[in-house]
This record gives C-alpha cells, sequence and structure tokens, in this order.
C-alpha cells in the first residue's frame, strides 16, 4: 500500500485522537473539573449566547417589519441608524416588560405578606384552641398553651448562636456576597457580550464561515451551513412557541382564579407564566409560590388552587404543548411527547429544554433523506398508501397452498396496478 503524506497525517491523528480519548477516559475526574473551570470562565460569554441568540427573536421583528418603510426609502443612513435604533427599542421592550410583571407582583405578594402579619396571631390562636380541644378529647385534661412562645427567650438564643459562631457566620456571609456579586458580573458581562453580538452579528458571522471554508472543502461547508441554517430556524421557532405557550398558560389560570374568585390572580398568573418556561420543575415552582400566597389568606382556596393548577398543568402537558410547540417547530405531537421524555429521562431539565429542537432537525434530515431514496427506488405516494391483502395462517392446508395464496395476493396487487396504469392512460386519451 502506498503512504502518502496525507494518508500518514490521518493515520497520526487517529493515533493522536486515540490516545487523548483512552488518557481523558482514565482521568474523568481531572476532566470534569477542567470542563467544570472552563465553563465557569467562560459563563458570560455562555450567558451572553443564549441571551443574544433570543433578543435576536424581537430584533429581527423590529428591523424587518416595523421598519420596512423605512427599509426601502431610508436611504445609506438609515442603514446605518436601523440597527442601533432597533437594538435600543428591542432592549427597551424588554425592560418595560420585566417592568410590568414587577409591577404587578412585586405589591400584590407585599400585599399577601402583610395580610398574612396581621392574620397570624389569630390563625395561631384558633390552631392552639382547636389543639387544646384535641388533647382534651384524647386525655380528659384541660390542655395547655401549645403556642406559648417567649420571643425574648428565642431572641437571646439566636444572638448566643450568632456570638458562638460569629467567625464562620462572617466567612459564610462573605462566600455568599462573593458568589452574588460573581453571578451579578457574570449576567451583566453576558448582557454587555450579547448586546456586541447583535450589532455585529453579520460581520461575525462571515468571519466564521471565512475560517470554515479555508479549512474544510466547499461542499461539506455548504452542507454543514445548511443543517445549521435548519437548526437556527427550528430552535427560533422553538423559542416563539415557548413563550405562546407560557402567555396561553398564564391567561387560563388568571381566566380559572378569577372564575372562582381566588385573590391575586394577575400576580399569581405572571407567575405560572413565567414559570411556565422552566421545564419541569417550573409547574412545582410556579405552584408552590400560588399556593403560599393564597394559603395566607384562606387555606381552602390554596387546596383548590393547587388542583385546578394540576388539572391545567395535565392539559397544558399533553394538549397545549404538543400543539403549539409542535406546531411551530414543524414536529408531529406524539414526537413532541416523545422527545420531551427521551431528554428529560437522559439529561433532566436541561435535555426537556432543548430536546424538542434538536428532534425537530433530525426528523427534517431524516424525513429529506427517506424521501430520496423513495424517489431513487421510483417508489410514488400512491405506492404508500396502497393496502395490502392478509395472508391467510391457516394451520391447515400444504404449504403448496399457502404458497398459492401469496402468489394470488402478488398477481392480484399487480392487477390494480395495471388497471390504475389503463384507467389513467384512458383518462389522458
Amino acid at each position: 500500500m502506498n503512504l502518502d503524506k496525507k494518508t500518514i497525517m490521518k493515520i497520526l491523528f487517529i493515533i493522536f485522537a486515540s490516545i487523548l480519548f483512552l488518557l481523558a477516559i482514565a482521568n474523568l475526574g481531572l476532566v470534569a473539573t477542567g470542563i467544570g473551570k472552563l465553563l465557569g470562565v467562560l459563563s458570560p460569554f455562555i450567558i451572553g449566547l443564549c441571551l443574544a441568540f433570543i433578543l435576536n427573536i424581537p430584533l429581527k421583528l423590529i428591523e424587518e417589519k416595523c421598519f420596512a418603510r423605512l427599509n426601502r426609502k431610508g436611504g445609506k443612513r438609515w442603514q446605518k441608524l436601523r440597527r442601533p435604533v432597533s437594538l435600543l427599542l428591542c432592549l427597551l421592550c424588554v425592560i418595560v416588560i420585566i417592568a410590568i410583571l414587577l409591577v404587578i407582583i412585586i405589591p400584590q405578594f407585599k400585599k399577601a405578606i402583610d395580610e398574612f402579619a396581621v392574620t397570624l396571631p389569630s390563625y395561631m390562636d384558633a390552631l392552639n384552641d382547636k389543639l387544646s380541644d384535641i388533647i382534651f378529647n384524647l386525655t380528659g385534661k384541660e390542655g395547655e398553651s401549645v403556642f406559648k412562645i417567649d420571643w425574648e427567650t428565642v431572641s437571646n438564643m439566636l444572638i448566643d448562636f450568632v456570638h458562638r459562631n460569629d467567625s464562620d457566620t462572617v466567612g459564610i456571609t462573605i462566600e455568599i456576597v462573593g458568589n452574588a456579586i460573581g453571578a451579578i458580573f457574570d449576567i451583566v458581562l453576558g448582557i454587555v457580550f450579547s448586546i456586541y453580538i447583535l450589532a455585529s452579528k453579520e460581520r461575525l458571522g462571515r468571519q466564521f464561515r471565512s475560517v470554515l471554508y479555508s479549512i474544510f472543502s466547499k461542499k461539506k461547508i455548504d452542507r454543514f451551513m445548511s443543517v445549521m441554517s435548519m437548526a437556527n430556524h427550528s430552535f427560533n421557532r422553538f423559542v416563539v412557541g415557548q413563550l405562546t405557550e407560557a402567555v396561553i398558560i398564564g391567561v387560563l389560570c388568571c381566566i380559572g382564579m378569577l372564575i372562582f374568585r381566588m385573590p391575586y390572580a394577575p400576580a399569581i398568573s405572571c407567575v405560572i407564566a413565567i414559570t411556565a418556561l422552566i421545564p419541569v420543575f417550573g409547574a412545582f415552582i410556579g405552584t408552590a409560590i400560588g399556593a403560599f400566597m393564597i394559603l395566607l389568606v384562606s387555606p381552602v382556596q390554596a387546596v383548590w388552587f393547587v388542583i385546578y393548577i394540576i388539572i391545567l398543568q395535565q392539559f397544558e402537558t399533553n394538549v397545549i404543548y404538543p400543539k403549539v410547540v409542535g406546531k411551530s417547530v414543524g414536529l408531529p405531537a406524539i414526537w413532541v411527547l416523545f422527545a420531551v421524555m427521551i431528554g428529560g429521562g437522559f439529561f433532566g431539565a436541561f435535555g426537556m429544554l432543548v430536546a424538542v429542537p434538536i428532534f425537530s432537525v433530525l426528523y427534517t434530515l431524516l424525513d429529506i433523506w427517506v424521501r430520496k431514496r423513495l424517489i431513487a427506488r421510483n417508489i410514488d405516494s400512491n405506492t404508500l398508501r396502497r393496502k395490502h391483502k392478509p395472508i391467510s395462517h391457516r394451520e391447515d392446508g400444504s404449504e403448496e397452498e399457502r404458497a398459492a395464496e401469496f402468489d394470488e395476493a402478488d398477481n392480484t396487487d399487480i392487477d390494480d396496478d395495471t388497471n390504475e396504469i389503463n384507467d389513467t392512460n384512458e383518462n389522458n386519451d
């Protein structure tokens, strides 16, 4: 076998990659630690990429739809100002939406806390009387106050605990503050990074494509860019569908709470809509927050709220989500449920979040491959829709009789195809 320079380089690359893979398998702990540190360093940039991907959806809408007339008649000056103006309006819209949600949620949450502070003593007295009655019925003796608490003693105990563990308390406080500052810094840096990406996304795209075309062949890169374009379209549609589904679930929650006259309907509905964007745990988080707010006013209504949300979540999981999200990404409802189950089973919450758009891309690629194969084998839609006659599974009868039935069924199918072709020719004549 003749070994040219290119073949030798491929063999060396395979050997080197195999050695690296074996070393990684033998040192999984070090590899996991290194990946964790790398992700920690790159977290602001990852946050920025995610924010840029999400904000790019309203940005394109503002640029292409809201300023369509200016795009046609604005001239060169408008072409320079279009991106900054659109990006500014996009950020303002996001800030306004967040502010509206906070204005709806925070005052009603504060009101719930205030009402709870007012009604807490009466709740405690009623519970104390109920427990005293239970003790009297069981023992025949008057029960003492169950919730008789010496708050001064509790306060002194807390002060002593803090003083005894002041060094640990200071260390924990510094750690919490440091983590909070680090998280805020990562988020702010991610926002800045996303703005830079959106402001020069075309130039970054050209640079990325230039690097790829300079390394790999044009045919491979064309194929790769087609798949990436399909994935981008699928993820965009998925985000839009997810937001639509959250709005629908929030509106249905608000309508139901208003019908049953539950308190804090607008605030709780906003919380349910926001947490609906979080896969798996979002439903539990939203239900817990809403139930807690209603519990501060009426424990009975809190129970009915939990029951209503459970029913609504079942309707959302089996009807709304497959229809809205599945339709938006071009994936049938049954495959949406399948994707969510597979993604959640293997990768948890993150898997459920990204499984639907990934399955959409795979579904489209598989559909294209199958169609090409069918065309190459001259199989049309009529063949796929044709019903075949079942072959008898009688235990009596010889092998020759069953073979004759098979040949008869085959001949019948051929005769049906011949008749269809003759009918088509007669119609053409």
